[in-house]
């Protein structure tokens, strides 16, 4: 696999210490990148980062650089430079125009100062290209949250990722994200990649049919939801991901509102009560001799549902994704049922519905998610792919990120979009992590793509739908 590694939770913390020759190396590495033009201001303070930052700054001068040192506090060792200590030092110094302003300054978790927060500010609305080195000062590298945090153009990774780099706000303070190797870091996390993902993309051969890619099977819609019920149909995500055949398996009540929707996809109408469908033998009949199941978007929450899913978890033997109120009628039953299954299970909450899951609360799911997802998954033997700025896919062993999507995707129906996704992989491909990744991969490339074309305002879940054919058609590239 070509995805790039990421170092386990466990070890953030305990970030390595570079020798004085380490940052001496480091430094030189950094000033060898192409974009050093200009005249260039490096803000330091007394810290790992901030000693890499003043080995930058040698190896740009000896380049012909113009370059500036700023140090925020005094650094009693070094003379050369200058010393930032209040607000008005800022405006003295900072009055002539930079071409490149370099964050060297906080690593780790210690919190900003008074003088930093102030230094930050200020540098942030400044007109130019913006570097941070290792991690944008002010920005956890746990988790990703920040009160003020620097804003770069660029964020150079040194040795490794971190968690940070991606979850939660990181998108809005990290435009570009690059890493200098560590061939000793040892590690454990993986970044999903392009390459990745076109590994399951691959070009279909003439010789083939329906029947070669899938049949699979998506069960929700009630008469209060059914509107993402269509969405996840008429936009065909399942069809668009390569599945050859889609049963939409609704409430016999809702057939003459979703059947002028259904276009490509075949119906199964199951006995239904109240808008609701009800257990029966033409429920069990509806899942069988297929390669794939969805269950949950749009379908409501009842104790009929809660008869289906128990039976479903109990007799269905192949990949099971629970979304939406599969995965709220979930929470309503005893978890253990999930370590009998034969199903190959597959849960896509969003913060809120894995807090309702697992009982966990949604501020420790933001700042601990991967590991909370992990543990999870472990526990109870399925895959949890947790939805957010960055996804974290885990099956309890190894974790996955996928840092593709955007604001835009924000909007009602994008996560029924994804179901789709996952659904049509499923249809043909086998349900490991990379699989599921695979399909994050493609729904916020999709998402990105549709993004550029609506905006982040106007977007609605089906441009991403839209999206799908260019988004698969850009990895195969």
């Amino acid at each position: 696999m070509l995805m790039e590694k990421i170092r386990t939770m466990e070890h953030i913390h305990q970030k390595k210490e570079f020798s004085i020759e380490e940052r001496k190396k480091i430094g030189k590495e950094i000033s060898e990148l192409s974009f050093w033009e200009g005249s260039i201001a490096i803000f330091v303070k007394e810290s790992q980062k901030g000693m890499i930052g003043l080995s930058l700054a040698f190896s740009l001068k000896q380049k012909g650089k113009k370059v500036t040192v700023f140090f925020v506090n005094p650094i009693k060792k070094y003379s050369e430079g200058k010393t930032i200590r209040s607000k008005q030092d800022l405006f003295s110094h900072l009055k002539e125009p930079f071409t490149i302003l370099v964050d060297a300054m906080n690593d780790r978790e210690e919190p900003l100062s008074v003088l930093e927060e102030e230094v930050i500010s200020y540098i942030n609305q400044i007109p130019a290209f913006k570097v941070s080195l290792d991690m944008n000062s002010g920005l956890s590298i746990s988790h990703g949250f920040t009160k003020i945090a620097f804003i770069s153009d660029l964020t150079i990774a040194i040795g490794s990722y971190t968690p940070g780099h991606f979850l939660n706000m990181a998108k809005d303070y990290i435009s570009c994200l690059i890493k200098l190797e560590d061939e000793e870091e040892q590690t454990f996390y993986s970044l999903f990649q392009k390459e990745d993902a076109k590994m399951f993309l691959t070009p279909r051969k003439n010789k083939g049919n329906k029947g070669d890619y899938g049949t699979v099977a998506m069960i929700g819609g009630c008469s209060f939801y059914m509107g993402s019920m269509k969405l996840a149909n008429l936009a065909t995500s399942v069809l668009r991901s390569g599945a050859g055949v889609i049963r939409l398996i609704v409430a016999e009540s809702e057939k003459n509102s979703i059947s002028p929707y259904i276009l490509e996809s075949t119906l199964f109408l199951v006995p239904s009560k109240n808008g609701h469908m009800l257990f029966s033998e033409e429920l069990k009949k509806s899942i069988e001799n297929i390669n794939a199941l969805a269950i949950g978007m749009g379908w409501g929450t009842s104790k009929e549902n809660e008869k289906i899913l128990s039976y479903i978890l109990q007799n269905f033997e192949k990949p099971l994704i629970l979304d939406a109120d599969g995965l709220n009628t979930l929470s309503k039953m005893d978890l253990s049922i999930l370590k009998k299954t034969k199903a190959t299970v597959v849960l896509t909450p969003h913060v809120k519905e894995f807090s309702r899951l697992s009982g966990y609360s949604k501020e420790s799911i933001l700042k601990n998610g991967i590991v909370l997802a992990k543990k999870f998954a472990k526990q109870y033997h399925v895959f949890v792919l947790l939805k957010g700025e960055t996804t974290i896919l885990t099956d309890g062993k190894e974790v996955i990120f996928v840092s593709r999507g955007c604001a835009g995707m924000a909007t009602a129906g994008s996560g029924d979009v994804l179901s789709g996704v996952l659904l049509g992989l499923l249809g043909y491909l086998p349900c490991t992590l990379p699989v599921l990744a695979t399909a994050a991969y493609v729904n916020g490339l999709a998402g990105e793509l549709a993004q550029q074309q609506k905006g982040s305002i106007s977007m609605i879940a089906s441009d991403t739908v839209r999206k799908l054919p260019q988004a698969i058609l850009e990895i195969q590239k």
